[in-house]
């Protein structure tokens, strides 16, 4: 079997897994709380990628809606984008869902499910680089999210009496002499991304090359994802009767399994996103130049 067929059988195999989740989960009529976060347009993602995210708004998911409680459940399998909006940004729905039968089931789906996905970046990943994983998987299934694909969905057996949900921003450059950017960029010149078109790509690559060889710069830096990350903090009384917490990023809903009745714990909302970092990033502006959005290089001058 080729990892082509490989790859499209385990797809079909995670797929009837989250189904069978979701139907699971559905019948039982679950309390429930997620947060619906305002997603990047199209039109928007050159903005975004060039100074960052400055503002999403975010709209709660109330319980009794059995519409709603639907869109919350298939977050778990919401592999693609719909149109209109950048694939350059993940999907993240946090929340929590209340599950107090057959949780031995779903405890078992979950796991079988986390294994598959495991399984499809294993194949994935195979003896293939950053820029051969992004061309296989998309030549299979055309515009998938492969990051929400590999996601695993989270369970929590502890009682939970409180959920906080937050945010967190955490960018991260990578600094290279003028050489090593050059270099880089030789390496990048024929592997296209995001979709564009080999020519355009390339002719991108070239201006960045010129760019960063002009003189103008001391050395290069290039932007980790500025990633906005909405989080969820559970606390919870542990085996020794200790009052704990747990914090994680929060992408799907988390299934709550140890509650001793369908009541949610008490928990904050999840408040709109809004860069506090703004003028600091304008600052920084006077000293850096952005080359390549996509690539998100910066050229830096030092300030003496």
């Amino acid at each position: 079997m080729s990892d082509t067929e490989q790859l499209i059988k385990t797809m079909d195999q995670l797929n009837s897994l989250i189904k069978q989740l979701v139907e699971c989960c559905q019948s039982q009529q679950p309390q429930y709380i997620a947060f619906e976060i305002e997603k990047i347009k199209t039109d928007d993602e050159d903005k975004a990628l060039r100074d960052g995210i400055q503002l999403l708004n975010v709209s709660p998911l109330i319980d009794n809606n059995p519409r709603q409680l639907y869109q919350v459940l298939a977050s778990w399998k919401q592999f693609y984008k719909a149109d209109g909006y950048s694939t350059k940004f993940v999907d993240r729905l946090p929340g929590i869902v209340v599950i107090t039968e057959n949780c031995q089931m779903i405890k078992t789906l979950v796991d079988k499910i986390n294994r598959t996905k495991d399984i499809i970046a294993n194949i994935v990943r195979n003896g293939r680089d950053q820029y051969e994983r992004h061309k296989f998987i998309h030549d299979t299934f055309n515009f998938i999210m492969t990051e929400q694909v590999y996601r695993h969905i989270h369970y929590f057996e502890h009682e939970v009496s409180n959920a906080w949900f937050n945010w967190a921003r955490r960018p991260v450059p990578k600094t290279y002499s003028i050489e090593q950017a050059l270099e880089m960029l030789e390496e990048q010149f024929n592997r296209p991304k995001y979709f564009i078109a080999e020519k355009d790509w390339q002719l991108m690559i070239t201006a960045a090359i010129n760019d960063v060889n002009s003189g103008t710069f001391d050395y290069i830096q290039q932007l980790k994802d500025y990633r906005v990350l909405p989080t969820i903090e559970l606390q919870y009384i542990n085996e020794d009767n200790i009052k704990k917490r747990k914090k994680s990023n929060a992408t799907t809903p988390v299934i709550l399994l140890g509650q001793n009745n369908k009541t949610l714990p008490k928990f904050s909302n999840l408040k709109p996103y809004i860069n506090k970092n703004k003028d600091q990033a304008i600052k920084l502006r006077t000293n850096k130049t952005m080359i390549n959005p996509y690539l998100k290089l910066v050229g830096v001058k030092t300030i003496s």
